[in-house]
């Protein structure tokens, strides 16, 4: 059993980390985390060791096992393999506020999975909904 959740936008992330984290505590899964620097294409796709790390020592605080997957090319395609490759149970993807005109345009890696996932896809929303 396991669970997956995609970590995008950094104003959803933490969010959507800790509802993974508690999600697959509670059921004794493997935590599969597909890291990415932005989920809007033509963003920069760069994360920091920095970024890399903490989320590492956060995730060996938390007891469970895990695996991290850094994904800049298609990281919506990547959570969708991983559930099915891994029968995930659910997939986890922080959301923040975008414009119509954005959502339109550029669309977004929650988007593309809850449309794509064959397994549930539970959206969490961020402390600080900002952006295009």
């Amino acid at each position: 059993m396991s669970t997956v959740v995609l970590l995008t936008h950094p104003a959803s992330a933490q969010a959507a980390l800790a509802w993974a984290v508690q999600f697959a505590t509670e059921h004794r899964h493997h935590l599969h985390v597909v890291v990415t620097g932005a989920d809007t294409p033509g963003a920069p796709s760069y994360v920091s060791p920095r970024v890399l790390a903490e989320l590492d020592q956060a995730l060996v605080a938390s007891g469970l096992a895990f695996t991290a997957h850094v994904e800049s090319r298609d990281p919506a395609a990547k959570a969708v393999a991983l559930t099915e490759e891994h029968q995930a149970d659910v997939l986890v993807v922080g959301i923040r506020r975008r414009s119509v005109t954005a959502k339109f345009l550029l669309g977004s890696a929650a988007q593309r999975v809850s449309r794509d996932a064959d397994c549930p896809v539970v959206l969490v929303k961020g402390e600080h909904l900002s952006g295009p």
